[in-house]
């Protein structure tokens, strides 16, 4: 079994690991699994953050107890040792103060929490829904004149399902998360930098393309 972990830690070294040590937390006494610098990743952090990767709380369980997932498990919190040596040798230089360094990390943050508010917003699917998803899948494979393809086990593609669900909603949710933002944190525009809004295009007709720059000439050689 595998499960997206790489990403997971990747954005661990840009904002989760920038909570784990705070003191604003009640005291974790749990095991140190790894050390930075002193600085520590207990098993309740660690355990967190394989959680937040797996998605799915069969899969932490498999990944921090399993025997055959050793590896991958371990795999893992180096890839969080990595980020937090980096993030500490960064910081040690200065560069959290970087005002590209600072504009990086607020896109990246913004990107966390639109996926987290659209995790939250989404739900989850029934199996009723899934099925019907497969299905359709199924049925939109079949060629004419031929056998319909087999149906896989339901239980083998439903984390696939889930995410082809979660990505059909994905759009709808955005727009409608990012309406909800400006309208809670109204946006105002110096004179010169208001974006013009995007036109509406009347059903049926086709959008006229803007007109291309020449072509620079060719320089002399």
């Amino acid at each position: 079994m595998k499960i997206r972990m790489t990403h997971v830690a990747g954005m661990a070294g840009l904002v989760t690991m920038l909570a784990i040590g705070c003191s604003k937390v009640p005291k974790d006494t749990s095991l140190v699994v790894a050390s930075v610098g002193g600085e520590k990743i207990t098993l309740n952090q660690f355990t967190d953050l394989v959680k937040a990767a797996a998605g799915d709380e069969a899969k932490a369980k498999e990944v921090l107890s399993g025997e055959a997932m050793r590896e991958q498990r371990n795999r893992f919190l180096e890839s969080l040792v990595q980020d937090k040596a980096v993030i500490a040798m960064a910081k040690a230089q200065g560069l959290e103060k970087d005002a590209k360094v600072k504009a990086q990390l607020e896109q990246v943050t913004a990107r966390v929490y639109m996926q987290s508010l659209i995790e939250k917003r989404a739900g989850q699917p029934s199996d009723a829904e899934l099925k019907a998803m497969l299905e359709k899948l199924m049925k939109s494979q079949a060629e004419p004149g031929k056998p319909a393809p087999q149906m896989p086990p339901f239980e083998a593609v439903k984390p696939q399902l889930i995410n082809l669900w979660r990505q059909d909603k994905m759009q709808t949710l955005v727009d409608t998360l990012l309406k909800e933002a400006q309208q809670k944190s109204p946006v105002n525009y110096a004179e010169g930098y208001k974006p013009t809004p995007v036109a509406q295009v009347p059903q049926g007709q086709v959008p006229q393309q803007p007109a291309q720059p020449a072509p620079a000439a060719p320089k002399a050689k």
